[in-house]
């Protein structure tokens, strides 16, 4: 007599998250990224330039 329920994870563990109207908001966000990166790849490149900078004088080994 013993019925068991399955519950629902808290988190899920797909790679396909979408919010309940369907949309992806990671995957639309990285597209628009993608775009920026080609119409604008000098801002990228400084911009990758001034976080590694920044990792860099945080994380050094010494």
């Amino acid at each position: 007599m013993s019925s068991r329920t399955r519950t629902q994870p808290l988190a899920s563990t797909s790679s396909d998250q979408r919010n309940p109207d369907g949309t992806q908001p990671l995957a639309e966000l990285q597209k628009q990224f993608v775009q920026y990166a080609k119409e604008k790849p000098e801002v990228c490149a400084i911009g990758c330039l001034v976080v590694g900078f920044v990792l860099g004088w945080k994380l050094k080994p010494w």
